[in-house]
């Protein structure tokens, strides 16, 4: 299973509908910035539109605004800074919502074995290094992690695969794993080097390079019959 993100569209609920025509099992549509009514409103309409699962990421004040979302149709809302901000605040959320409603997203960015946390892909450094971090998101109730790498791998590929492999050993939920995947064969060294359990396919679907259909064809033949969202 992947992911792909819709923030980046003019029209993200026409890019929902066009995303789920094509064969996504599931979005990803990234709120941050976005008031809370507009993406209400916004995930409203999507749930009328499509009926693919979707998750909306946010940074909640409260457990009724990440509530919020799920009533008008979202199936999982994902953290970030919120988790980092007060750990417990994620099972605050999973106590009321599900630990499957719940995703937490965690940056990291260093060296095998030495990744630290940062508060976004922007954003500064944190206390926590990776792995720490991703078990206690678990052992709070997160239902999934999406891990991103700040700068990719150590040779300069999208995705640090060391870093997905170590978190992927740690916890027992699934991994997503985020990233600027630039060619159909990164998403696969992500799930099978990896072991992510999905991966975002971001802009190399919706920049055209290649289709949702094409990526699932390429990844059966080669040995990973798997669902894919963009």
């Amino acid at each position: 299973m992947g992911i792909g993100p819709l923030d980046q569209s003019d029209d993200p609920l026409e890019a929902a509908v066009a995303c789920a025509e094509a064969g996504a099992d599931e979005l990803l549509f990234v709120g941050l910035g976005t008031s809370l009514e507009t993406l209400t409103a916004l995930s409203r309409r999507i749930a009328r539109a499509v009926s693919i699962p979707f998750a909306v990421k946010l940074e909640p004040a409260t457990v009724a605004e990440a509530g919020q979302l799920l009533e008008v149709g979202a199936s999982r809302v994902a953290i970030q800074r919120a988790a980092l901000k007060e750990p417990d605040f994620i099972a605050d959320l999973t106590r009321t919502l599900g630990c499957e409603a719940l995703a937490v997203a965690i940056t990291a960015g260093g060296e095998a074995e030495n990744w630290r946390v940062f508060a976004s892909r922007e954003g500064g450094p944190t206390e926590w290094d990776a792995i720490t971090w991703a078990c206690v998101a678990e052992a709070q109730g997160a239902g999934e992690l999406i891990v991103e790498s700040r700068s990719g791998g150590q040779h300069g590929e999208p995705f640090d695969l060391d870093l997905l492999a170590a978190v992927s050993a740690a916890v027992a939920r699934p991994v997503v794993a985020a990233g600027e995947a630039r060619e159909i064969e990164d998403l696969f060294d992500a799930l099978m080097i990896g072991n992510a359990n999905a991966v975002v396919v971001g802009q190399l679907v919706s920049s055209g390079r290649c289709t949702v259909h094409e990526v699932k064809v390429w990844l059966a033949e080669h040995g990973l019959p798997v669902q894919l969202d963009s």
